[in-house]
């Protein structure tokens, strides 16, 4: 009976330890808690940041065509620009440059070669000086319009002639230099009549070049 009574009263005297426990865990769990909120925020403010620093590049091009609009190297009103995400595209009627169901520039266009010269200087500009894209690709566009002719078999052919006449011009010209690499840089591609802006029926607008540049984060 005493012994029982000595076991009882060491039993009733050891100290609780599960609510300490409880607190240990709970705060565990919280620091756990912290720590997932604070890297999911640091995730998406970087991923903001690198956002914001694409479009202040993609906004300076933009300022770019302004400038040369300003000073007379490109009318207003030619040349768009659309912005989506890291990509922008430049766009122009390809009347400005091509006759109908041709892949040159005709001698006399000197207003066809001014044009392209301003462009190729922008872009020159634009990625040697101040590091605004990465990569550049010309695309031809053309309308539902088919062309039979031992040069130009289909649209394909003619869209991706007037594409690598834009390119090759810009090399000769200096304004961009093809770079032997393991990483995409300037590429030249024709899409025939399969790429409308609006409607198929837009013939005018889908008859097009479009200048593609792709942003990276630096």
């Amino acid at each position: 009976m005493i012994q029982k009574n000595y076991y009882q009263q060491n039993r009733n005297t050891m100290p609780n330890i599960w609510p300490a426990l409880v607190d240990v865990i709970i705060a565990t769990l919280m620091i756990l808690l912290l720590f997932m909120i604070i890297q999911y925020i640091t995730f998406y403010l970087s991923d903001a940041l690198k956002r914001i620093e694409i479009k202040s590049r993609q906004d300076r091009l933009v300022e770019m065509i302004a400038e040369m609009q300003k000073a007379g190297k490109i009318d207003k009103g030619i040349i768009s620009c659309e912005t989506s995400g890291d990509n922008q595209k430049l766009r122009f009627s390809s009347a400005l440059l091509f006759p109908v169901g041709k892949a040159e520039i005709p001698a006399e266009k000197l207003n066809s070669f001014h044009f392209l010269d301003a462009v190729g200087e922008m872009l020159h500009k634009a990625f040697y000086q101040e590091h605004l894209f990465d990569q550049i690709y010309i695309e031809g566009h053309t309308d539902t319009t088919p062309i039979y002719s031992s040069r130009f078999p289909s649209n394909w052919e003619l869209s991706t002639a007037r594409a690598v006449y834009i390119t090759k011009y810009f090399i000769e010209h200096k304004a961009l230099r093809p770079i032997l690499s393991d990483k995409r840089f300037l590429g030249a591609a024709g899409y025939g009549e399969f790429n409308y802006v609006y409607s198929e029926e837009d013939k005018d607008t889908n008859r097009r070049i479009e200048i593609l540049l792709v942003y990276k984060e630096k």
